[in-house]
């Protein structure tokens, strides 16, 4: 699975002291690795930021991709929060309870599968199926942007 966020603040890299923070290779792309333990068990998600805007209503906004390797309760927002110290927008669990995260929680989470891959095993064990999914319209929005996908 892939996943896209848009999270309060710029995620860096250097700001999350946690282990195993290396820069990996996927697809092409260069994701950094959050392998951080959730209720005790292993939990690692590769991300990297897509952009990062000002927003004159909601202050710095970046737009992360994600691809958690593991599957733990609340991962990503958790990851996302407690690791880089960047909640995603509209999180009422994970937000930190600042005013602008607070006026947030209205509209919704800013988290999206964004793909989602894999085997079927009916087909061929060695054939993958890959279903892209658009983002949703209010990421365009909130980041002001436009959505070129149209």
């Amino acid at each position: 699975k892939s996943y896209v966020a848009v999270v309060f603040g710029i995620p860096r890299v250097y700001d999350s002291v946690i282990n195993g923070n290396d820069e990996v290779g996927f697809g092409g792309d260069t994701f950094a690795t959050i392998n951080y333990p959730i209720d005790g068990k292993d939990a690692v998600t590769l991300w990297k930021t897509v952009s990062t805007v000002m927003s004159p209503e909601w202050g710095t906004l970046s737009l992360v991709h994600l691809m958690p390797k593991t599957g733990r309760t609340h991962q990503i927002r958790r990851h996302l929060s407690y690791c880089l110290g960047c909640s995603i927008v509209g999180d009422s669990k994970y937000d930190g309870g600042g005013e602008r995260a607070r006026s947030a929680r209205d509209m919704g989470m800013f988290l999206c599968a964004n793909s989602v891959e894999f085997t079927h095993e009916l087909i061929d064990k060695h054939t993958s199926i890959v279903a892209k999914i658009p983002v949703p319209e209010k990421f365009y929005t909130i980041m002001g942007c436009k959505n070129n996908s149209k």
